[in-house]
């Protein structure tokens, strides 16, 4: 394979701006992106219009090639939009400074500031650069146009990317659908997310249950990833206890650990105690992801019960450690998992067939319902690092 295929072309300059560096969906995509650049001997710039946070750790970008802004905003609101003069200043500065070449995107606001620092760099005809901005949410599922304020900034937003963008990434069809519907997409690329190989085992799991008093049973059901409202997790309490009258179930036969952390978890938590469930439910706080892993291999079942989803990345790292998975169809979730293929769906916030495929899959639980080879074969065929980055970079060229 040539070196094309693996870095961007020669004399390519490359600066990724994202508002922070949190665990998300985008943020851990990104990092990924990065660490794989890094790996290939190709070291971009990243800008972090906030802060890294939680994933600086696992990033191997040198520090020499990090910047925080510092800025106070990470998502498009009325503030944001408004006073963006300095972190304009501040991102041109950057890509003068370092004649930036391409510039990476990622999530709304970030568009937005980058917008108009290329409309400023080509008035004032300061470094040029090409402009790639990549969508990874169903972005107006999230944040309906229901009020004129709203409707006039995205016609204002959309005529801006009429103007600066060079190339538009979706990391799903759904994503694509979803803002191509509503907003000017420049140069359309539909770009599916991947993970780096990462096989893991379900010793690190075990031992964090056991130092954390965590309970698991002959059959251990998983909701991984992030606790946000979107995700789904109050829905599936629930379900799993309409399921567990049904079944008779005790803490003894089935348990349930939620791996992540987030702003829902009081909701969560709630609904729980509403039905009676306490026993059940173990909470793990938010974990690094290699755990989040091990625990999929620790699980029996790993369920995805979102509301909205633009490319899920559980549902990706579901077929890697070649685990079985139950999940809704919102979103970006039916390009990955097909029904009794590589896994099992319900329809989003269908209650009775969601309870029937868990029942299903419990009274199936001695039977090997999907081949893992399947799974793993999948993973590699659609969702491999390398041959995503490969595309990644055929754009940069």
């Amino acid at each position: 394979m040539n070196h094309v295929a693996h870095t961007p072309p020669p004399g390519a300059k490359l600066l990724i701006v994202i508002p922070t560096l949190d665990y998300g969906g985008a943020e851990v995509h990104t990092t990924h992106q990065i660490n794989y650049w890094v790996q290939q001997g190709f070291t971009p710039y990243l800008l972090v219009l906030n802060q890294i946070k939680a994933l600086q750790d696992v990033l191997l970008l040198p520090a020499q090639y990090r910047t925080e802004l510092n800025w106070p905003y990470s998502s498009i609101q009325t503030l944001s939009i408004i006073f963006i003069r300095n972190a304009v200043k501040q991102i041109s500065s950057h890509i003068n400074k370092n004649k930036i070449t391409h510039v990476m995107a990622h999530l709304p606001i970030a568009h937005y500031l980058l917008r108009w620092v290329k409309l400023k760099h080509r008035l004032l005809r300061q470094q040029p650069f090409t402009l790639i901005n990549y969508h990874h949410s169903l972005e107006y599922e999230h944040s309906p146009m229901n009020t004129l304020g709203k409707r006039l900034f995205n016609r204002f937003n959309s005529l801006l990317a009429h103007l600066a963008d060079d190339v538009s990434v979706c990391v799903s069809r759904a994503v694509f659908n979803n803002i191509n519907n509503h907003f000017f997409l420049k140069n359309p690329h539909i770009i599916y997310n991947a993970l780096p190989y990462n096989p893991m085992s379900n010793h690190e799991a075990l031992q964090y249950c056991r130092q954390n008093n965590i309970a698991t049973a002959p059959y251990t059901i998983l909701l991984p990833g992030r606790l946000h409202p979107v995700k789904g997790h109050v829905f599936f309490v629930s379900v799993f206890a309409a399921v567990a009258r049904r079944l008779n179930w005790t803490p003894q036969d089935v348990q349930v650990i939620i791996a992540g952390g987030g702003e829902n978890e009081p909701a969560i938590k709630q609904q729980i105690e509403q039905h009676a469930l306490q026993h059940f439910f173990s909470f793990t706080g938010t974990i690094p992801q290699t755990l989040l892993l091990s625990f999929m291999r620790l699980a029996n079942l790993t369920i995805v019960p979102s509301l909205s989803e633009g490319m899920p990345v559980v549902a990706i790292e579901a077929l890697m450690q070649q685990v079985l998975i139950l999940c809704s169809d919102a979103g970006g979730l039916p390009e990955v998992i097909t029904d009794g293929i590589n896994g099992f769906v319900f329809p989003t916030l269908n209650a009775e067939i969601c309870a029937q495929k868990l029942i299903y899959l419990y009274q199936n639980r001695n039977q090997q319902l999907i081949n893992p080879q399947t799974l793993l074969n999948d993973f590699n065929a659609r969702f491999s690092l390398q041959a995503h980055m490969q595309k990644l970079n055929q754009l940069l060229a």
